[in-house]
């Protein structure tokens, strides 16, 4: 019976271990399987048999357990009964006491194993636990992967659907696929030699890197010799930018400077690109490079058509004053008040308005002295007396008021001399007579009463010499008009000599001063030879008729008598020829008739004027049918011709008022037929006489005059008029 059970216990003991062992390894594999990322249908786990499974060997472990409880309480119950039949009998005893040795042999393996199977039980339990957890992670898995298999089934069949449609473009496709394939063939070769060819410039970069840092360096300090340039640069753009600006206020009105610009036909700005113009935002510099043209109006000054613009002669301002023109204008706002211009735009501007409002000012005589400009002028509360200005607003001021009050000194006849300035002038008790200043008011006298008491001595015609004193003609009252010389003192103020005794004066006039010798030249009448040629040197006994040229007590009356070289050039009339053409040096039996030039009429030869570096001599001349035309002579007979007809006919061309303007050339004005009074050049020959410019269209001509040459000879200022009758200032560049 015993070993019966105990050969039971043996199978199922070798039984359970064996079905431990199969399901220990059973769950490895299922724990291996289920640690998978994705299952299939075909390949997946069987969830649901793995549990099964697991649960059946649980049970089986739990009827281990209890068959191994059950047997430890029948051992202990048999071994007690055993040890008791022991006691009563002898050799039954001994039989079963080893019955029950062997028996506890196998006990104690049992329970061995018993051990080993609840320790693997335990631990099976974990890995049970930690199954389960895996089975539910799958298990989410599971629904994840089923629910991306349906995503993936829709997405299949749409790329199916795509796939069918797109069948049209796989032939396409495919010849792009090949194409890319060459293309990728070919960049792949060329990404071989592109290596090859980055391996050689490596070495080249790392020597050009040296380079580099060394010229770094030089780039360094270059930056600061750049920056020192580009400020030496601005400041020399600034300044051209003032000299090309100055350059377009000399600008004549209505003739534009050159402009170049700078930029790119590019169409910036919204213009069209590439249409061979610059507009716009296109240009990216602008420079004005003067103007284009030689001549032009030098601005406008006259402001309304109400007045008649530029006033007398334009007056030269010396150089030392930096140059330029001064005159009176009525600009038809202010009334006539002194400008200044030096022939620009910015350089032409009123001084100052010395009578407020419409009202007029200037009058008189203009001089230039003592680093001032001195004129008369009435600023409407002192009468006309005599100003100064150093050509500012504020140096324009009333120099001395010689007619105290509302009267009026007139001051006129200004002429500077030595270190002196003399001029005539009333101060309202003595007359219009010599007055004398040395630029200050205290030095500011009369230098004689020639005419005593209220009667005027009327000073006119001064003139300088070199070495001696001053001259001029005056009237004392009792010889009438006759020659004076003072040297600016009362005492050193006389009567050269009576030329026409009595009280009717000798009427002197045309008075010229020859070269530096102080000899003066002029006309003067007296009752036993009518109007001759005299001359003087300034003493009573110096001072006699030249010659009688229209014999007895007629009159040649000499006129435009001009030094030139040593002979005086004049015109006179005689008996036999009417006025014509003479010359002089001073003694009778040198002053003859050059030549008869006017056929049946008078030729009133006069302007007599050198071109520079020659021996001609310019001027104008009536020859008679060809009227009064451009002459020139050397001073002979023979060297004397009509120069050109500027006017072809009887009428002529009228020229006069000849001005040296350098270069061998002098300018004038003249008159045509179809060009009207314009300014006109001549260089003495019949070639170089041509119209300069027809500043007014057409037959009316401009009616220019005022020659004044300024900026040493390179330019001409003159005052032509408009076709409105406005005279206004223009210029001409030599």
């Amino acid at each position: 019976m015993a070993n019966e059970n105990d050969d039971e216990i043996e199978d199922i003991s070798v039984k359970q271990k064996s079905e431990i062992i199969n399901d220990k390894q059973s769950m490895e594999g299922n724990s291996e399987s289920a640690g998978n990322d994705e299952s299939t249908e075909e390949g997946g786990l069987d969830f649901s048999k793995f549990v099964n499974d697991f649960d059946q060997m649980k049970s089986i472990l739990l009827v281990l357990v209890l068959i191994f409880a059950t047997t430890t309480v029948y051992f202990s119950t048999m071994g007690e009964s055993e040890t008791d039949g022991d006691n009563d009998g002898g050799e039954g005893a001994n039989g079963d006491t080893a019955q029950l040795a062997t028996l506890r042999v196998e006990y104690d393996a049992l329970l061995a194993d018993n051990i080993a199977l609840q320790s693997a039980y335990d631990q099976m339990d974990g890995q049970y636990i930690a199954a389960q957890s895996n089975v539910l992670s799958l298990q989410g898995q599971l629904q994840s992967s089923q629910n991306n298999s349906t995503s993936l089934q829709s997405a299949l069949q749409s790329a199916i659907q795509a796939f069918n449609e797109s069948q049209s473009e796989n032939s396409q496709l495919q010849a792009n696929i090949s194409t890319l394939q060459a293309q990728l063939q070919m960049s792949l070769t060329n990404a071989s030699n592109l290596q090859s060819a980055l391996d050689e410039n490596v070495s080249l970069v790392n020597s050009l890197q040296q380079d580099a840092n060394d010229l770094q360096g030089q780039l360094n300090s270059s930056q600061q010799a750049l920056s020192q340039l580009s400020q030496l640069f601005n400041n020399i753009y600034g300044q051209l930018g003032q000299l090309t600006q100055a350059q377009i206020d000399a600008c004549p009105v209505g003739n534009p400077p050159l402009v170049v610009e700078i930029g790119e036909d590019n169409g910036s700005g919204g213009v069209t690109a590439g249409d061979g113009l610059l507009e716009g935002s296109e240009i990216l510099n602008s420079t004005n490079f003067g103007c284009q043209g030689s001549f032009g109006k030098v601005a406008d000054i006259v402001k309304t058509d109400s007045t008649d613009g530029i006033e007398g002669e334009l007056f030269a301002i010396p150089n030392s004053m930096g140059g330029g023109v001064f005159f009176n204008v009525d600009d038809g706002i202010h009334g006539s008040e002194p400008w200044v211009s030096r022939g620009t735009i910015d350089s032409t501007y009123m001084i100052k308005d010395i009578n407020p409002g419409i009202s007029n000012s200037p009058g008189g005589d203009i001089a230039a002295f003592n680093g001032k400009i001195f004129f008369s002028a009435n600023d409407g509360t002192n009468g006309y007396e005599l100003w100064s200005t150093d050509l500012t607003e504020n140096g324009t001021e009333l120099f001395i008021d010689i007619n105290v009050g509302s009267g009026s000194s007139n001051a006129g006849e200004l002429f500077p001399h030595w270190n002196e300035l003399f001029f005539s002038a009333t101060n309202g008790n003595n007359g219009t007579e010599l007055w004398v200043t040395n630029g200050t008011v205290d030095g500011t006298q009369m230098v004689m009463d020639i005419n005593p008491g209220s009667s005027s001595s009327h000073p006119k015609k001064l003139t300088g010499t070199v070495f001696d004193g001053l001259y001029f003609t005056a009237s004392n009252g009792q010889n009438g008009r006759e020659l004076w010389s003072t040297d600016g003192t009362e005492e050193g103020t006389f009567m050269v000599k009576d030329i026409y005794q009595g009280s009717l004066g000798s009427s002197i006039d045309e008075i010229t001063v020859a070269g530096i010798s102080g000899t003066l030249f002029f006309s003067a009448s007296n009752s036993q030879y009518g109007n001759e040629l005299w001359r003087s040197d300034g003493t009573e006994s110096g001072t006699y008729m030249v010659k009688d040229i229209y014999g007895g007590a007629l009159s040649s009356s000499p006129s435009c008598i001009t030094y030139i070289g040593s002979t005086i050039y004049f015109n006179a009339e005689n008996t036999m020829n009417g006025i014509e053409l003479w010359s002089s040096d001073g003694t009778e039996m040198g002053t003859t008739m050059i030549k008869d030039i006017g056929f049946m009429v008078d030729s009133h030869p006069c302007g007599f004027t050198l071109i520079s570096g020659s021996s001609r001599i310019v001027f104008s001349a009536n020859g008679g049918l060809s009227g009064k035309e451009i002459w020139v002579t050397n001073g002979t007979s023979d060297g004397t011709q009509m120069l050109a007809d500027i006017n072809p006919g009887s009428l002529g061309g009228n020229p006069n008022e000849f001005t040296e303007i350098g270069n061998g050339q002098l300018a004038f004005f003249a008159t045509t037929v179809d060009n009207g009074r314009e300014i006109w050049v001549t260089d003495g020959t019949a070639a170089g006489t041509n119209m300069l410019a027809d500043i007014i269209p057409g037959s009316v001509g401009s009616g220019p005059s005022s020659f004044t040459l300024i900026d040493n000879g390179e330019k001409i200022l003159f005052t032509p008029e408009n076709s409105d009758g406005i005279v206004e200032l223009w210029w001409h560049e030599n």
